[in-house]
């Protein structure tokens, strides 16, 4: 009987992933936006299981994020290897644009930046020829665009020596559909004598859909597929179990077997608030095109497990700070379930310590305590207070059938709070939501103790 596998990989926010071979393992990364450490690392043996072994931007030189608020910051990662070095290129939209970091072991030290001059626009990739030469593409806006989102795909010669564009700037493709928007996730590959790119187009959420074109030559002009797109889930229905299919990328298995990683998102009561996922499915090769999940065309829930040797591992997740990374005033984790608990024992210090649900700045839940009261908040509206003389405290937040509720040493302080305005669909931007401990002031993170977060 054949083995299955429950998508996505890797729940919660893991938004654009990108995927490489080396050796026996696989490696893959997704996008952080303003969050540090910035763009995590996993390894894995069978695509399915993954094991995180660092970030690649661990140091703040390398990712520096004053200022970016939640969605800005690092977009789009792609990881590469060629001759036992690795690869991983990237845009900080907030500071410095397009840049490349190195490193000979994928869990570390990765190098500072080499930020690319004139390499305009995001979602950087990089393809390696057989004559060793690298290069560059990349999505831009066109210079006679008719809309917004009316870019191109563009390729040039990165000099690795220098870390520099050299020659000639080539115009690749613009899109498969007449007026599409956001042609984006350039991903470049070669077989069988031709070079194909895969990209997305149609914007990141419910019109997503990933296209593929080929060429004889890598300098294009690329033709598209004529059963484009190739993958997508937006003639399904809004409100469809996988939506948003879209920003893939391709990989090989030593055996033959071709499978892609993409994002996707998994609504419920028509809200997201796991943000973009990662997901996986297979790829077949028939008349020189790829073919995603043979005879299904769409992303599953449940898929045949990869003819792979399993790899035996869990997926831990590690906290990460939203920004400000000297003075973080919040410690995260990713929501990955829609049923969880998530508590913490806390010591009342000067300043409000507590749990936080994390959207963005304006759209957060926060159970937060104080020398003298209780205090729950909405972004920056007080939804109930109360007087509180405890030292020591254990705070609780529990979700179920997405309304909230709010718990001090096991007593209810509120309940029934919607969960829905902690989505993409109404509080807008790129990212999924992070729960953890929140302090304001000078406070230390040394009064939090024993915090946990699992599924109901």
């Amino acid at each position: 009987m054949q083995k299955t596998f429950k998508n996505p990989i890797l729940p919660g926010f893991y938004p654009d992933p990108s995927i490489c071979k080396h050796d026996e393992f696989f490696y893959l990364v997704t996008s952080t936006f303003a969050y540090f450490p910035g763009v995590p690392i996993f390894k894995s043996r069978d695509l399915v299981n993954w094991e995180q072994i660092g970030n690649v931007l661990d140091r703040e030189e390398q990712l520096p994020l004053e200022g970016a608020t939640v969605s800005r910051g690092i977009f789009a990662p792609t990881i590469r290897v060629y001759n036992d070095t690795f690869y991983m290129i990237t845009t900080n939209v907030s500071h410095g644009g397009n840049f490349v970091v190195t490193a000979t072991d994928p869990a570390g030290p990765w190098s500072n930046p080499y930020y690319i001059e004139g390499a305009d626009g995001i979602d950087p990739s990089l393809f390696f020829d057989d004559d060793g030469k690298c290069y560059y593409h990349g999505t831009r806006e066109k210079e006679d665009g008719k809309y917004y989102g009316d870019n191109e795909i563009y390729l040039q010669e990165l000099d690795l020596n220098t870390m520099k564009l050299v020659g000639e700037r080539h115009i690749i493709w613009h899109t498969a559909l007449k007026n599409a928007v956001w042609p984006e996730a350039p991903h470049i590959y070669k077989k069988d004598g031709y070079y194909y790119l895969l990209i997305s187009e149609g914007g990141t959420s419910r019109d997503h859909a990933i296209t593929i074109a080929k060429s004889e030559t890598l300098k294009g002009y690329y033709t598209g597929h004529k059963k484009n797109p190739i993958l997508t889930h937006r003639h399904l229905g809004n409100n469809y179990p996988i939506v948003n299919v879209g920003h893939g990328d391709l990989v090989e298995t030593d055996n033959g077997e071709w499978w892609m990683v993409l994002l996707a998102s998994r609504p419920i009561n028509g809200h997201s608030p796991l943000g973009r996922e990662t997901f996986l499915v297979p790829v077949s090769w028939e008349e020189d095109w790829p073919v995603v999940n043979y005879g299904i065309g769409k992303v599953l829930e449940e898929e045949n497990f990869p003819n792979l040797e399993e790899f035996k591992t869990e997926l831990k997740q590690e906290f990460i700070t939203f920004n400000n990374i000297e003075g973080a005033y919040y410690k995260g984790v990713r929501q990955q379930h829609f049923n969880f608990k998530a508590s913490v024992d806390v010591e009342v210090s000067s300043e409000k310590v507590g749990l936080c649900i994390f959207q963005n700045q304006d759209m957060n839940y926060k159970l937060l305590l104080s020398e003298n009261k209780i205090e729950i908040y909405f972004g920056y509206e007080i939804l109930s207070e109360m007087p509180y003389d405890e030292s020591k405290s254990n705070l609780k937040i529990t979700c179920e059938n997405q309304l909230l509720s709010f718990y001090v040493n096991k007593n209810l302080i509120l309940e029934n709070v919607e969960m829905n305005p902690l989505s993409t669909e109404i509080a807008g931007g790129f990212v999924g939501n992070t729960i953890g401990i929140y302090k304001t002031g000078e406070s230390i993170f040394d009064c939090f103790k024993r915090f946990k977060y699992n599924s109901l």
